[in-house]
């Protein structure tokens, strides 16, 4: 079973070893919100369209692999 691990925003920038899921801030400061790693991508997929239900309009989300490519970004509009 995969673990979810809340991480520190400074390990949003690089590669981690693990997938990952970065949630950016709306309008022009565009900060790190939250960072989560996961030990799979299968639980990183599930969880992103889960997290992405939730944050509000304009948050971009990151899906991120181990080695630190970028693997999906989206945005949430509405």
């Amino acid at each position: 079973m995969s673990g979810r691990v809340h991480s520190k925003a400074s390990a949003a920038k690089g590669a981690t070893g693990q997938f990952t899921v970065t949630l950016f801030k709306p309008g022009p400061g565009r900060g790190v919100l939250e960072h989560w790693a996961y030990s799979d991508r299968a639980h990183a997929l599930d969880e992103i369209g889960w997290i992405a239900e939730r944050v509000p309009p304009g948050t971009e989300l990151l899906l991120r692999d181990p080695e630190g490519n970028d693997l999906l970004r989206m945005a949430r509009t509405a």
